[in-house]
């Protein structure tokens, strides 16, 4: 049997919902916690499969994108999933010091490291990062989809602005101001 325990992150993709989570193990009547992704079936909520993760999930997320599931741990250590298989299909030490805005899109992993006013730009495929360094006021990063096209964007709350990333070069574009 297997129970939740703590915080939960999720996502939606492929037909599931894919939830980021610590379970109980319920082996011979005692309890062992392990850190997962748990696909639930979408309509009905019934798991479907669980796949463990060797590291902490504390401070992690998940996202969907590029063709796979994908687990940031607290370590930074990406794990990519995948949805046909439900197996775990590669595991990629990204160096993220921050883990918990993960967007995958246009062939690359995207990691907010906010606090430091950093993109990490991770490409699975290779094995590399590329770190695009923002001077602008506190922001996030956001991904907003139209259709099948997808684009990144520095949303500031406080200076009402939202403005382009680049995906190759990472350089900012004209910043739009936001209205109310």
């Amino acid at each position: 049997t297997k129970a939740p325990v703590g915080s939960v992150d999720g996502a939606v993709g492929f037909g599931s919902i894919w939830l980021l989570r610590t379970v109980l193990i319920l082996k011979g009547g005692s309890p062992t916690p392990i850190n997962a992704v748990q696909r639930l079936d979408e309509l009905s909520g019934r798991a479907i499969a669980t796949i463990r993760l060797a590291g902490s999930i504390a401070s992690g997320t998940i996202a969907i994108g590029n063709g796979a599931v994908w687990a940031l741990q607290s370590d930074g250590t990406l794990d990519r999933i995948d949805p046909a298989t439900n197996r775990l299909t590669g595991q990629y030490p990204t160096g993220a010091r921050e883990t918990q805005i993960l967007l995958p899109t246009g062939g690359y992993e995207w990691i907010c490291e906010c606090l430091y006013r950093e993109v990490l730009r991770y490409d699975a495929r290779t094995r590399s990062a590329k770190t695009f360094h923002f001077t602008e006021q506190p922001w996030h990063l956001v991904e907003i989809k139209a259709g099948q096209r997808a684009t990144l964007w520095l949303m500031d709350q406080q200076g009402a602005t939202l403005t382009q990333i680049d995906p190759q070069t990472g350089k900012p574009k004209q910043p739009l101001g936001l209205n109310g």
